[in-house]
């Protein structure tokens, strides 16, 4: 992706396969450079089986356009 504009939120999910639910989960921010400044400001349960988050880019990189990835993972067991 390419980098959002500063001030752009990106939200993503992650969803725990059939037959199980969520018992924990975790997000981080992959590729920020040269200057891009990127905070992960939120992370959560949504349901049973979600866990969300949401990352903020706070200013443009100093040169060029570099793209980041906020990656969700959800933490998932059988379900009882």
């Amino acid at each position: 992706m390419t980098a959002p504009a500063a001030g752009s939120a990106v939200e993503t999910t992650a969803t725990c396969p059939a037959g199980t639910v969520l018992t924990g989960g975790g997000a981080r921010v992959d590729n920020e450079t040269n200057g891009q400044a990127v905070i992960l400001n939120d992370d959560y349960p949504v349901s049973t089986t979600q866990f969300r988050a949401r990352a903020v880019q706070t200013a443009q990189p100093v040169v060029g356009n570099y793209p980041w990835v906020l990656v969700v993972t959800a933490i998932c067991a059988p379900s009882p």
